[in-house]
């Protein structure tokens, strides 16, 4: 009976080496099973012992915690940097298979030694090192005048399609403006949120994927309008040029652990009018229903921001129970006869990227100025809007050899509403995005420096861009932006000839030109107020001056007053030029805002000419022979409703 037992024993203390342990392959063999095991092999001469052999090595950069499989054997969980072993040893001649999981959302980790072999020793040297995953750069810049925004602050979050969180991080700017965050890790939705002193808050939405995890996105910063302090225990009727946006009761605001605010407390007040540029508006235009996570798209007829500070710079809110008005000026491009009596308030959350719908306002004349008025319980950016019914713009997007397109983003942006919407191209190039029904868009691809824009029109049904939009290697692009009046400023991009001292020259008349086998292009000529024209720049085809200058065609008003915008991406690099920093006559209608000068190598300097001119200045003849039908399907402005007779094909244009 004796002898039974001990048989039973050692065949399990056998089978327990040979699986590499007990349940789940982390447990150790008891100490009891171990000493009869042992005993055992000592007095008996049979040569039936398993051999085992043991796993080890170390892990190095790690940010969290990840799971190390060795196959179906077993698994060890590593939270920390340095040495690391496998509870068990493992019987020779198992075929061992490495591999990691659960790894950190913000790392990319790897084993860096062999992954697959047959366990013949003890092995010590497997290696596995963590990188971040995805990167984030830009810069911070003021809006109207591209300068850089020191210490100003930024967030990125990423978020879930349930609105979880998923990664959150910040970072301060240096002098020039940049930021590095490392660690994105890969999600379908991250929000950038940017502020700096005296400056609203800007908030961009955008996407990574595994194949391109690192981002480059700037933020352009509106300068906030209004910000003079008052005092915490008085009322106050806050103004902007004569209009009152925010009135607020006494003792209204509380800090962040609700305590009462007192002393002087200083507000950021902005108006944004997205009437030339729908990007200005925090987000995505995206209304997301906090019950049910359905996704809208809305259109806007105006928005303020607006956030409150103590002496200390701690931020405020309004206090439980307490209420204010606000009133958020029309935008611009509104034709207030036609506008809607009211609409619903949304504020902006900077956390998900989404606005969220809350309360309404009514359209209201003030000294002849309209505002849509309503009340609010807390401050953030408030924005008069209506959800609109989309359809949907199918497409694609190609590279120069007609090749599809990956990961680029697509933006709509309507030209007879403001709003805009954005996807991005899948693995085959083609694009699903939601737009406004039966109206007139502008559509963009960006990839880096690289873009194109065309002007379509969307149906009462899903349909298909016939043309795809086409990307090549962009060395610049220029993005031309004003007000209501002038009703219509043009772009003139001259390009100097190769040989000569003539130039050619690229506007309205003139949309397509071939230089030395590269194609310019003015992608957009807008005629009725706020823009957008862009012009695209391939490449500098040889050395010379480029030169870029904006004419006042016609409208009332000048150019500075407009107020005019420019916005240069030179190879990755974004450039602002505001009127207000140009010297000269602003009653000049001509406007010579930068050169580039490009050397013998291809090397180019950006020269900042910021003059107002009564002519274009012009080398000693333009070159217009070489003439092109426009190359690019969309880039003719034809869909606009303008009577033939005033469009800008019928310009005699006179230097």
């Amino acid at each position: 009976m004796k002898v039974s037992t001990l048989t039973i024993a050692l065949f399990s203390s056998a089978l327990l080496l040979a699986c590499g342990g007990g349940s789940g392959g982390s447990s150790k063999p008891s100490s009891s099973s171990s000493s009869v095991a042992s005993s055992i092999s000592s007095s008996s001469s049979s040569s039936s012992a398993v051999t085992t052999y043991s796993l080890s090595g170390s892990v190095s950069g790690l940010d969290g915690s990840l799971k190390l499989q060795a196959g179906n054997q077993q698994s060890l969980t590593i939270s920390q940097n340095g040495t690391f072993s496998f509870t068990n040893p493992i019987a020779a001649g198992t075929q061992i298979s490495l591999s990691l999981s659960d790894t950190p959302f913000r790392q990319q980790c790897a084993i860096n030694s062999a992954t697959s072999f047959t366990l013949q020793n003890n092995v010590t040297n497997i290696s596995v090192s963590c990188t971040p995953l995805g990167v984030l750069t830009g810069n911070v810049s003021s809006y109207h005048t591209g300068s850089p925004i020191n210490q100003a602050y930024v967030t990125v979050t990423a978020v879930n399609a349930e609105g979880e969180t998923l990664m959150s991080a910040s970072a301060r700017t240096n002098e020039t403006g940049a930021f590095r965050i490392e660690g994105l890790g890969i999600a379908e939705r991250f929000v950038l949120n940017a502020w700096g002193e005296g400056f609203a808050t800007r908030s961009e939405v955008f996407a990574n994927s595994a194949e391109q995890p690192n981002v480059d996105r700037s933020a352009l910063v509106l300068q906030a309008n209004y910000s003079t302090g008052f005092s915490a225990s008085s009322a106050a009727n806050l103004a902007v040029d004569g209009q009152t946006l925010v009135e607020l009761p006494a003792n209204a605001f509380v800090t962040a652990n609700g305590s009462p605010a007192s002393g002087t407390i200083t507000p950021a007040l902005t108006i944004i009018d997205p009437s030339g540029d729908a990007g200005v508006m925090p987000g995505n235009y995206e209304v997301r229903n906090p019950e049910t996570g359905a996704i809208s798209l809305m259109e806007s007829f105006g928005a303020i921001d607006a956030s409150f500070r103590d002496a200390n710079g701690n931020l405020l809110q309004l206090a439980p129970g307490v209420s204010a008005t606000i009133s958020i000026p029309v935008a611009s491009r509104i034709n207030e006869a036609t506008a809607p009596n009211s609409v619903p308030l949304f504020y902006f959350d900077e956390t998900s990227g989404y606005w969220v719908q809350e309360g309404e306002a009514t359209l209201v004349e003030v000294d002849g100025q309209y505002v849509y008025r309503g009340t609010v319980t807390h401050f953030t950016t408030w924005n008069a809007d209506r959800i609109y019914e989309t359809v949907n713009l199918r497409g694609c997007v190609r590279d120069a050899a007609n090749s599809p397109l990956a990961n680029v983003r697509i933006v709509a942006s309507g030209r007879d509403y403001i709003g805009q919407s954005t996807a991005y191209s899948d693995a085959n190039g083609t694009f699903v995005i939601p737009v406004r029904r039966s109206s007139s868009l502008l559509l963009t691809s960006i990839s880096g420096s690289q873009s194109d824009t065309i002007a379509t029109l969307s149906g009462t049904q899903d349909s298909e861009v016939t043309n795809c939009l086409q990307l090549a290697e962009s060395s610049a692009t220029i993005t031309l932006t004003w007000g209501e009046n002038p009703e219509d400023l043009d772009s003139h991009w001259f390009v100097p000839h190769p040989t000569t001292a003539d130039e050619y020259e690229i506007y309205f008349g003139n949309k397509t030109e071939e230089v030395n086998g590269v194609v310019f292009d003015l992608d957009v000529d807008d005629i009725t107020s706020f823009g957008p024209e862009v012009v695209t720049v391939p490449d500098f085809p040889h050395a010379g001056t480029y030169r870029y200058v904006v004419k006042l065609y016609s409208g009332s008003g000048t150019i500075a007053s407009s107020p005019a915008r420019v916005e240069l991406n030179l190879r990755g690099n974004i450039h602002v030029f505001s009127p207000a920093q140009a010297s000269g006559d602003q009653s000049d209608r001509h406007w010579h805002v930068f050169n580039i000068q490009v050397d013998a190598q291809g090397n180019t300097s950006l020269v900042t000419v910021q003059e107002f001119t009564d002519s274009e200045e012009p080398a000693a003849a333009l070159l217009r022979s070489s003439r092109l039908p426009s190359l690019k399907t969309g880039s003719d402005d034809g869909l606009n409703t303008t009577p033939a007779s005033k469009r800008k094909e019928t310009k005699h244009y006179t230097h």
